[in-house]
Formats: C-alpha cells, structure tokens, sequence
C-alpha cells in the first residue's frame, strides 16, 4: 500500500511538473507564431506594394501583381491562424495551404506561358527584317520612328541592319527608334583589281561574285596563241570602283579548235551566266525582254532556237529575258499601309519611305506615291511611300540660329526684320508673326522680329577731346575709332569730323570713325649741310636727306625725284631746277617740298 501511494505521488508530481512545463512551452510558441504571422503578412504587403508601384515597368506586370494578390492572401490567413483557437484554427491552416499551393501553380503556369496573362508591348528585334515591316508596326503601334541608309556587302537591301533600343523595351518608354537600313552594296566603293591575266576566266568571275562588280565586259576573241578561256587582258588593275566598267579580253582559242556544240537549257538561269556560256562557245547572241509571271527578273524565259546543234562565229540565239511580272500599280495612295506592303511583298516590289510635314494630312497618312495608278512597272521597281508627319508647329526659341537650323531643315520660308529693344539682348528674337506652337502654313512665309538691342543716338563729336569721346562711346556701347586730319587752327586730338551724322540712332557696337586735328603746324627753321649730299650717288643722297629731314622736321612732307643734269654736274647733288633748294630753308608741318636730285 505504501509502496502503491508513493508511486501515485510521484507520477502526480511528474504529470503536474509536465503540465506547467508544457503550458510554459506552449506560451512561446504561440508568442512566435504571433510574430512570424506579423513578419510574413508584412513582407507581402511590402512585396504588394513594391509590384503595384513598378508593374507598369515590367513585361509581366498583370503576371506579377496576381502573383503578389495570391501571395498577400495566403500571408493575411496565415497571420489569422496565429491568432485563433484550434478548430478555426485548422480551417485557417487548409485555406492558408490552398493560398499557398494556389500561388506556386500560378507561378508555374506562367512561367511556361501554359496560362495567358496579358504583357506590355516590347519592341520587337527588327535585325534582318525588312523596313516596310517595321514602318507597318510602327503605325499599328502609334510609334514614332526614323531611318537613314547605309551601304552594306552582308546585309540585303532594304533590310535593318541596327536599331538604336534593344528588343524587348517597354513601348511606353520608348520615345523614339532610329533604324539603319541597308542600301545594299555600295558600288562607288574601291577595291583593288588583282592582275587576272593569264589565268583562268573561272578566277576572275569568283571575284566578280565576291566583289559585287557591276560593270564587267567579258569579250571572247580568237587567239592561236594562247589556250582558250585564259583571260588576254583586262582595262583596269589596281585600285577601282566596283561600277567602273572593265572590259576583260578572254581567248576563245585558235578557229580550228572551235566546233559544234549542242545548245544547252539556258532557260531560267542568270542572264550573267548565260550570255558568258555562249561567249565561251563562240556563239553570238541577241537579247530582248518581256515580262514574265513565272521567270525572275534577269533570268531567261527562252532562246530561240530552243535546242540543237549551234555552230560557232556563225549561229546566233536570241535570249528572251524576263523583266519580272508585269504589275499593274493599284491606288495605293487611298490603301491602308499594311495592305501596301502585303502588296509589295506578293509582287516583289520594294518600298522606300519617306515623312514629311503636313498642315492638312494627319500623322500617318499618306501624301503621296512616286507611282500612279494603273502605270506598269516591273518587278524590283522602288516605290516611294511619303507619309505624314502631321502639321508642323513653330518651336518655342528665342535663339535666332536656333531657328534658322530648325526652318532651314523643314524648308519653312522666313524673313527676318530689326528692331531695337531696351528689354531683349542684342541678337535675341523679339517675336514672330505667328504664335508659338501654331501650325506652319508653307504657302507663306514667317516673319522673325530680331533684337537690334538699345537704341544709341550718336552724339555730335565734333569740338570734343579724343579722351572724352573714348569716354563717351564706351559709356553708350559704340565703337569709336579715330585717324588724323591735318593741322589746323583747332587744338591737337579735338574733333573736327565723324563718319556717322549727329542724332542718327543706331544699334549698340555701331563703329564710329571720328578725325582729329593734328593741332597748329609748326615751321622748322633747317640748314641743308652740303655733307649731307654724296656726290656720285643719287639713291645715297636721297636716303640721307630722308633721314635727316624726318629727325629736323616731323610732320612735313618731303618728296624726291632723280632728274638728269643739264650741265655735267655731277650725281647725288641737288638739281638746279629743285623747287627746294640747298642751304637755309624754312618747312612747315602738314605741307610737301620737292626735291630734284641729279641721276
């Protein structure tokens, strides 16, 4: 009995020290499920937030704020169940694992494109594509584009060769797309012509390929001397452009060599090769042309005779050449530009595209077509498209060189008129004749009203110091320059005249040229030393009175002549005819003495 009560007392002990343990721990853990409810539902609705702010950046944007919805959902569920007893408790766990599982097949299925969510428009990558494509989707998508031409050996005509914004860009964040296009070889290009004589006319005609050479003339010849087919020689070597023309002398090999042969099927093939087949036979050749449904362009329809035996110097076969479909050009002016290129697709026609502004055709529509309804044109044949770019509106610029880069390019007609402003800078546009932002109507011409800046009246200058005009001209913003008129009764540096009159209104930096008095002559008193003749020597003479007389008496003019001498006197001295004479003289500033000097 004793033995069963103690151990009664000790399983009491044990179930109630079990039990407080057990609350204890229980405690916690709802306290961290508390907390881990707090932390997820707090994540997802930062993650909510974070989606619905950049949704509109992504591709995937619908696919992202689902995602994020399902997830917020299962985060608020699992939060609850933190929160309640043990039979909602359970109900919460089953909806809070459907959230979840709900969440990971959503991903999955979009992930794998299995479900189809709706993406932003991201533009397409348009290398190798040709441009009438992208000028399609252009319009379909209200995007704005350009296009400009480069030369190209790799990529085929009309096709893009770059764009400037990577595929896959948001169309929304797009402003706008430059494309290059290719314009296909550029036969102005140089390259250098090997030296093909005696070889093989097989060598030159893989270069002709590989250098997209358009203009080669390949002439067979007789020739005993050298083996057929071995080029004799050709116009041009070294250095060329791929459209120069160069004539190629091929040896057709000696006339006796020369026999029958049975004409070939050249129907279909390139009139390149077929031509260069009968060259290479001897057979003379005629071309005509006719348009074919069936045989591309340059390719041969028929020869007459079809078949048979050829004879050569002396038979000829007649090439009928195909110039493509006959196509009779639709009214693509009134079509939708989609319908144009499925056109121009179907009958291998090209299109080139160009924009311009226009006051009564809306953006998009077109203007024009360089080929009328109904005309035939051939296969290959280049059309123009010229759409609009809408109505062209005056820039908002005051900078007048600004303007006239921008009317020069749009060739919007323009005048331009002065007038002064005490409130624009000099230089500045003042106003237009049309608002800002109106629609340029290119039947008449825009009058652009120019800042002359202040208004200057020229003061009388006339009886003021030289300092005090300097003075003055830089106090009004004029240029003042000034030169000397003579000596007069007037004092030295007062002005006696100016260029430009009194009162007369002018725009700031005007030059003015003033004249200033020289002042009073002064006379000079000189003896003229007969050291400063030497005798024998004219140019001697002259030099030394030059001289001397430019020391004894600035501001006088002095004047030399050489005269031969009457008498035998000798050279270097002062001629008897002088009308300045030797010895004591008197010379006065502003006035000119001759002197006549023996030769």
């Amino acid at each position: 009995t004793i033995n069963t009560l103690s151990v009664s007392f000790y399983h009491k002990i044990r179930y109630n020290y079990n039990g407080d343990d057990m609350e204890k721990e229980n405690k916690g853990i709802n306290v961290m499920n508390k907390l881990m409810g707090v932390l997820v539902i707090a994540s997802s609705s930062v993650y909510l937030a974070y989606i619905v702010k950049n949704m509109y950046d992504k591709v995937n944007g619908m696919s992202l704020l689902i995602g994020a919805l399902i997830l917020e959902l299962f985060s608020l569920l699992f939060f609850l169940t933190s929160l309640v007893k043990n039979k909602v408790k359970n109900a919460l766990n089953i909806f809070s694992s459907l959230a979840f599982i709900s969440f990971i097949t959503f991903t999955v299925l979009d992930y794998n494109d299995i479900i189809k969510i709706k993406k932003m428009d991201t533009l397409p990558n348009f290398i190798n594509k040709n441009i009438a494509d992208v000028v399609v989707y252009a319009d379909e998508k209200k995007l704005d584009i350009d296009y400009s031409y480069e030369y190209s050996d790799n990529v085929e005509e009309g096709k893009i060769i770059s764009q400037d914004v990577l595929p896959g860009t948001i169309l929304k964040k797009i402003d706008k797309v430059s494309f290059v296009v290719s314009g296909g070889p550029n036969y102005d290009k140089e390259i250098i012509l090997t030296n093909f004589e005696g070889t093989k006319i097989d060598e030159l005609i893989d270069f002709i390929s590989k250098n997209y050479l358009n203009n080669v003339n390949i002439i067979y010849e007789i020739n005993n001397e050298i083996e057929r087919d071995i080029i004799i020689s050709q116009s041009v070597k070294g250095n060329t452009k791929r459209s120069s023309l160069i004539t190629v002398k091929v040896s057709l090999g000696s006339k006796d060599s020369l026999s029958p042969i049975s004409l070939e099927d050249l129907r279909d093939k390139k009139l390149f090769d077929a031509t260069l087949y009968l060259k290479r036979n001897g057979i003379s050749y005629e071309l005509k042309y006719e348009f074919s449904d069936t045989i591309n362009k340059d390719h041969i329809i028929s020869t007459d005779p079809s078949s048979g035996e050829v004879t050569p110097l002396s038979s000829k076969v007649i090439l009928t050449v195909s110039k493509g479909k006959s196509i009779t050009v639709p009214n693509l002016k009134d079509m939708e530009m989609k319908d144009i290129v499925s056109w121009a697709s179907e009958n291998n026609v090209k299109l080139s595209f160009n924009e311009e502004y226009h006051k009564d055709i809306k953006l998009g529509q077109i203007i024009s077509v360089s080929e009328k309804e109904n005309n035939i044109i051939a296969e290959g044949t280049n059309i123009t498209i010229t759409t609009s770019k809408g109505p062209l509106r005056l820039i908002n610029t005051h900078n007048l060189t600004e303007f006239k880069t921008w009317a020069d390019k749009y060739k919007v007609d323009y005048s331009i008129k002065y007038e002064y402003s005490d409130t624009v800078s000099k230089g500045t546009i003042i106003k237009y004749s049309i608002e800002t932002d109106s629609i340029i109507d290119f039947d008449n011409s825009i009058t652009v009203t120019v800042s002359n800046g202040k208004s200057i009246t020229v003061p009388n200058f006339v009886g003021m110091s030289k300092y005090n005009i300097t003075t003055t001209c830089k106090n009004l913003g004029l240029n003042c320059t000034f030169y000397y008129t003579g000596y007069s009764s007037t004092a030295k540096d007062i002005a006696k005249s100016q260029n430009v009159k009194a009162k007369t209104v002018v725009m700031s930096g005007t030059y003015v040229s003033i004249g200033l008095s020289s002042g009073p002559a002064k006379t000079y008193s000189i003896y003229i030393q007969d050291g400063w003749f030497i005798k024998g020597n004219a140019d001697a003479t002259i030099s030394t009175l030059k001289q001397k007389l430019s020391v004894e008496c600035p501001g006088v003019i002095f004047k030399f002549e050489k005269r031969s001498s009457n008498t035998g006197a000798a050279a270097g001295i002062i001629h008897d005819s002088s009308p300045t004479k030797g010895g004591q003289n008197s010379f006065t500033q502003g006035k000119t003495y001759i002197f006549y000097i023996i030769n």
